[in-house]
């Protein structure tokens, strides 16, 4: 991806508006740094830098930095599948998340993340625990599709740990080239529900563009443009997906970078 631009759905003149484009530079394919630059010119832009140590050509460690976040994220690999992720940030919080995989392919099969929080003169320190259960199912080498379920718990030095089951069970379907297509969740004490669609735009074969559809108002678009450089459909998939769904969200399963 050389280029994503972003847009909102405009309801009063029925128009999509650019909310913000990403610029993407590279290193052996993988990215060095994502600048975001929004329409706005009062808001500017943000960037994570990558940095990285390589072995037979794939990533060993990477150092990502967030100065939206004013954050700073430590990757290690294995066999280039992220394994450990350290955040520190300046606030003097932290978190690590541990993957694991149970497959011969690049998509994780559970997690365990741990967060920091420290207190204030007027809050406490705040911890935080969760543990992701990853059903992947895949077709062609790419992924079809995934389900999450887990547990998470929440505590002060005030307060009691305890564990919590997830809401729900976190369904996403994809397409055959591994994009994103459906996201549902069906709820422990809610209705089930489809939660946002993707429909994807193409030419000559080539994805151009997807509409993310978020429930019944919301409406995301995205244009992409591409380098010269080519990569494995895997990678390409879980890339496409992170611009799509976002890094970070509940629904995203993987790492591509």
């Amino acid at each position: 991806m050389k280029s994503v631009k972003v847009y909102c759905a405009d309801y009063d003149t029925n128009e999509w508006s650019l909310d913000y484009t990403q610029n993407v530079e590279y290193q052996n394919a993988y990215p060095t740094m994502i600048k975001q630059v929004y329409s706005d010119e009062e808001l500017g832009s943000s960037k994570m830098l990558f940095e990285y140590t390589f072995e037979n050509n794939l990533p060993k460690t990477s150092v990502i930095k967030n100065d939206a976040d004013h954050e700073t994220t430590k990757i290690e690999y294995n066999n280039g599948r992220v394994y450990n992720v350290h955040t520190d940030n300046e606030g003097g919080g932290s978190s690590d998340t541990i993957y694991q995989y149970a497959n011969g392919d690049g998509y994780f099969t559970s997690l365990l993340g741990s967060r920091y929080t420290p207190g204030t003169e007027y809050s406490p320190e705040e911890f935080a625990e969760e543990l992701d259960s990853v059903q992947i199912f895949t077709e062609n080498g790419v992924i079809k599709k995934s389900i999450n379920t887990g547990y998470f718990t929440k505590w002060t030095s005030q307060t009691k740990k305890n564990w919590t089951r997830f809401n729900g069970t976190y369904t996403t379907e994809y397409d055959s080239e591994g994009i994103v297509k459906i996201m549902s969740a069906d709820f422990r004490e809610a209705p089930s529900q489809i939660q946002k669609t993707v429909e994807v735009e193409k030419e000559n074969g080539i994805i151009t563009g997807t509409i993310l559809k978020s429930g019944t108002n919301g409406a995301v678009k995205f244009e992409f443009e591409y380098t010269d450089e080519e990569i494995n459909a895997a990678r390409y998939a879980q890339m496409m997906n992170y611009f799509i769904i976002g890094a970070g969200s509940n629904y995203y399963n993987y790492n591509w970078y």
